[in-house]
């Protein structure tokens, strides 16, 4: 009897074992998404040049899901000013999962309350960072041209990663 226990026991080990081996293995990236360093630099350098491009000068502040600054750039003489603002720019839209032009159109309906969250910036220049599946990663912040210049940076920060944050 006991040796028919030890050979059912061991054929229970082995189909367990089996059945683990058989399972795809899932990596942490595969379980949460996240903004890569990667990613975040690519985003920066396309903002940068679309700066460029337009003739402007901007800071442009990346920060990840939990409102950390991932990546920060500062073309040459960009008002110093608009530093803690393009910040201020990526958490905005980080928190409120909206651009920050949006925002400013939520404050303008009166929503109450929101005119007491500090650090909110609520005109453009500030977009979420979102995959494909609407999932928060991010946001971007740039700061140092009009609203609409800085909106532009941004958008082409974005536009330029969206194979990169699938």
């Amino acid at each position: 009897m006991e040796h028919v226990l030890k050979k059912k026991n061991g054929l229970i080990i082995v189909a367990v074992m089996t059945a683990l081996l058989r399972c795809e293995t899932v990596s942490a990236q595969d379980m949460k998404p996240f903004l890569t360093l990667k990613t975040a630099k690519a985003m920066a350098e396309a903002s940068d040049k679309k700066a460029s491009d337009m003739g402007i000068k901007v800071h442009i502040a990346i920060v990840d899901d939990g409102g950390n600054l991932k990546y920060y750039l500062r073309q040459d003489g960009a008002p110093l000013v608009a530093e803690k603002i393009s910040q201020m720019k990526a958490f905005t839209a980080l928190a409120m999962e909206k651009s920050t032009a949006e925002v400013g159109e939520i404050s303008k309906a009166e929503t109450p309350g929101i005119e007491l969250v500090p650090h909110l910036i609520k005109f453009g220049g500030g977009l979420p960072i979102k995959n494909s599946k609407g999932q928060i990663l991010g946001g971007i912040g740039v700061s140092g041209a009009s609203k609409g210049e800085d909106a532009a940076c941004a958008q082409a920060g974005l536009d330029a990663v969206k194979a990169m944050i699938k």
